[in-house]
């Protein structure tokens, strides 16, 4: 059997089930939407072939258009690495229980070791993720995820945005260890550093932004930037946090999360500066945010969020093919070189 088949999983979120935006914004549903004609694109594209096997450039092809969940689990299991995240502190779990005998007990008796602090601030956000849609089984899990990546992590712990996340994994209905080590991946592969402490990692990749919206963007995008009275970092900040999970439909969630796992951080920055391109309103000439708001006009900030999340229900394809056009101008080596001077 091919391996895009394989992985254990059974989907919590099957096609045309519903779900809610991720921060429990959940008065409209979302749907995780599979259509025939997807199925169709990539049966015919395979050929018989496992998912992992087709060219990287065409993969590209394939996920742009939309890709079939049972493709995504096979793809996204493989896109997280073959390294165990856990392991050395699964081994001294284990050494403290006899119940320890696979990669789901290890995840229960890692989230055993999270300081009781750092518990009772997990226990209040896991009511409050997709309240409508999480039961008691999958709050249970979301609870245990964030656990066992905090006692992974004890000098960070838990950081809000970290359950919208995770949550994503869980109802696409991976179990609780590949869960685990999809979060760990994604965290470490596009978002280094930025649920620290400190914050540190965010606030180096924020004014990397910065500087990529002045390389990369239109000159007239570049001054509605400018014009605005709130810092980037401050206008970003929600989104790389979450990689989106906190406030776009469960749909346009995976299809983005499909880019950032197939091309890594260059997808995380070209899917904010795409948003920017794309909704970021103008202001009058002559006038500055404050003038505008003063004259009556709602703050651009505001109406930059709203536009957003019409734009991503409403025409999700035209952002991500925004997104993918953006990618190449943004090469691994230049946000390694902006990183280095920011």
């Amino acid at each position: 059997q091919d391996d895009d088949r394989q992985a254990p999983v059974t989907p919590r979120c099957s096609p045309h089930s519903p779900a809610a935006p991720g921060s429990g914004s959940d008065d409209e549903a979302g749907f995780l939407i599979e259509d025939g004609e997807m199925h169709t694109r990539w049966d015919k594209a395979l050929k018989g072939r496992s998912a992992a096997d087709l060219p990287v450039e065409e993969l590209r092809s394939l996920v742009e258009a939309g890709m079939p969940l049972k493709h995504r689990v096979g793809l996204w299991t493989r896109w997280f690495g073959s390294v165990t995240p856990w392991a050395p502190a699964a081994a001294e779990a284990a050494d403290d229980s006899p119940t320890s005998g696979s990669d789901v007990d290890v995840v229960g008796e890692l989230a055993r070791l999270v300081p009781s602090d750092v518990e009772r601030q997990i226990d209040l956000d896991v009511p409050r993720t997709w309240p409508r849609f999480f039961g008691e089984r999958e709050q249970e899990s979301l609870r245990r995820v964030l656990c066992a990546h905090a006692a992974l992590n004890p000098a960070d712990g838990y950081c809000q945005g970290l359950n919208n996340i995770a949550a994503v994994f869980i109802l696409l209905g991976f179990d609780d260890a590949t869960a685990l080590k999809g979060l760990c991946s994604l965290l470490q592969t596009c978002c280094p550093g930025y649920h620290d402490r400190g914050l540190r990692g965010l606030l180096r990749d924020t004014a990397v932004l910065s500087a990529l919206t002045q390389q990369v963007l239109p000159p007239e995008v570049v001054e509605r930037v400018e014009k605005l009275d709130v810092p980037l970092n401050v206008l970003a900040a929600g989104h790389f946090l979450s990689l989106s999970s906190g406030s776009w439909p469960l749909t346009a969630t995976v299809r983005l999360w499909d880019l950032l796992l197939l091309e890594g951080p260059p997808a995380v920055f070209a899917s904010f500066l795409a948003l920017l391109q794309l909704y970021l309103p103008s202001v009058e000439a002559g006038m500055d945010a404050q003038s505008a708001v003063a004259d009556g006009h709602k703050e651009p900030a505001i109406s930059f969020r709203e536009a957003v999340e019409r734009g991503v229900k409403e025409d999700l394809q035209l952002v991500l093919s925004q997104i993918r056009a953006l990618i190449p101008k943004i090469p691994m080596g230049l946000i390694d070189q902006l990183r280095c001077s920011c």
